[in-house]
């Protein structure tokens, strides 16, 4: 089966917004809320100023936590690697994205469920392309198989320099952006103004602006699509509710099993956690956008969501609460001694169930479910510590042979210590990816001369040729050097900016 990803060329964006357009058009998107869209982002003081377009779009990811968090299987991934959505089995809890770190899914106004971009699937299904890439006039985004060898977003991933959104986040996106800039790509990087349209207000204004950039020529936002707030003050309630209704029981069971039995014990504690436990039931079912498909979270549940874990503990919670109401209105002792341990385990698990979102816990797989701890281990590379330091903070697409483009050698040349694929800087973990994503080394196979004096021919100190004791061998060790007999074995060399 093939698994799509998109290559999008951020030097040929010139930010017309056809694509938003063509989204919209093809998919009947409401006003006011987009699938995909065109951030700007400008930078620089006139006369040397540059505005830089960024389009955004869902990224597919291998490990999505969307998918993970939705607890009606509502999302799901597809054979072909799109990520997909069932409108038929949400129910509008946006629990999706609130664990999205991409901001990437919305609620429809009109069917008031969640919404997302999905590479076009019914075009895809009819051997079309997706419509944003049928209408780009600079052919900027590149859509294809990147299984497939052959195909022009595998190449093009392959040879050039690529960065991906949020990278530590390790969820696989499979969309890759040549020549992007960090201003547009971090949401930190760019200064973003209180309404995205606060750029182009003509007055003077008077005072300390509330966000002003370190300088006037520093990267600011100017134009971005607003996103609301998926859990609010609703959540705050939901939370201090539960917790009253399960702390009631908890101290309930936890006296009884400690001798102590009245009226406070048997039958106050259980009527005020029924109270609760009922309020806040219909806190969490008013606030869904489809309240009246509540019980497809039992009947149609993602076992991998804590959210339907959540759900039975409260029920369950509410089940014995009334038993033990019912147990203390009769005064069955031997009744309240039976469901004294399940009341006081089902209550702390409905304390504790609330795990979060998912949204920032990923694994060190890489997009094709490749680990770049194994990966790591090629010729020049010993150190294990960077190779955790690489798997655990850059989980990114492994090449899968060294490009062999003269253009891509001559410009590693010029920057040879640039290498946005790993997301620049110089720390170990990325100077361990420069080699592991660029070169990737294989025993017994000496990488091409990518620098003046690498290579074939090279000459060699004696000591140093067999990991010597002098202080400059030991710095080519740890830069990841090692030379062997008649040749050498560079690994630091490859530290391309490709």
């Amino acid at each position: 089966m093939p698994n799509f990803g998109f290559a999008i060329d951020l030097r040929k964006c010139i930010g017309c917004h056809a694509c938003t357009i063509a989204c919209k058009a093809e998919h009947q998107i409401p006003v006011g809320v987009n699938r995909c869209w065109v951030k700007s982002v400008e930078r620089g003081t006139f006369p040397d100023t540059r505005r830089l377009f960024f389009p955004v779009l869902c990224n597919q990811c291998v490990d999505a936590p969307c998918v993970r968090i939705c607890p009606t299987h509502a999302l799901y991934r597809r054979r072909d690697g799109i990520v997909d959505l069932h409108p038929d089995r949400c129910i509008g809890c946006r629990a999706c994205m609130e664990a999205c770190p991409y901001d990437q899914l919305f609620i429809d106004p009109n069917t008031r469920t969640a919404e997302k971009c999905n590479f076009c699937a019914n075009r895809v299904e009819n051997q079309l392309l997706p419509a944003c890439v049928s209408v780009c006039p600079t052919g900027c985004r590149i859509f294809g198989d990147l299984d497939d060898p052959e195909s022009d977003v595998a190449r093009i991933v392959e040879r050039d320099a690529f960065m991906v959104r949020k990278p530590e986040k390790g969820t696989g996106p499979k969309v890759f952006y040549l020549g992007a800039d960090d201003s547009v790509i971090r949401p930190e990087a760019a200064a973003r103004p209180f309404y995205y349209k606060e750029g182009q207000v003509h007055l003077r204004p008077l005072g300390a602006p509330e966000q002003d950039p370190e300088s006037p020529g520093d990267p600011r936002v100017d134009y971005d699509v607003p996103h609301e707030k998926p859990w609010g003050t609703d959540m705050v309630l939901y939370l201090f509710m539960k917790a009253v209704a399960t702390g009631a029981m908890l101290v309930a069971a936890a006296f009884w099993l400690l001798g102590f039995a009245g009226p406070l014990v048997t039958l106050a504690a259980p009527a005020l956690s029924i109270i609760f436990i009922g309020l806040t039931a219909a806190v969490l079912v008013i606030d869904l956008e489809r309240p009246e498909r509540f019980f497809y979270i039992l009947t149609k549940p993602n076992w991998r969501s804590w959210m339907v874990w959540g759900a039975w503990f409260l029920t369950a919670h509410g089940v014995l609460s009334a038993a033990w109401l019912a147990a203390g209105w009769f005064h069955l002792a031997a009744a309240l001694d039976a469901l004294a341990w399940p009341v006081l385990g089902v209550a702390l698990l409905a304390t504790s169930y609330t795990g979060g979102t998912n949204g920032g816990r990923g694994s060190d797989r890489a997009v094709g479910h490749r680990r770049i701890r194994g990966a790591a281990r090629v010729r020049g590379v010993r150190d294990r510590r960077e190779r955790r330091l690489a798997a655990r903070r850059h989980p990114l697409r492994l090449a899968r042979r060294a490009p062999r483009d003269p253009r891509v050698r001559e410009r590693a040349r010029a920057e040879p210590h640039a290498s946005p694929r790993a997301g620049g800087g110089d720390d170990p973990s990325r100077r361990v990816l420069r080699g592991v994503l660029v070169g990737r080394h294989r025993r017994g196979r000496t990488p091409a001369a990518c620098a003046p004096g690498c290579g074939r021919g090279r000459r060699r100190d004696r000591r140093a040729r067999h990991g010597g004791s002098r202080p400059r061998a030991g710095r080519k060790r740890r830069m990841g050097v090692r030379l062997g007999r008649g040749r050498a074995k560079c690994a630091s060399e490859l530290m391309l900016n490709v």
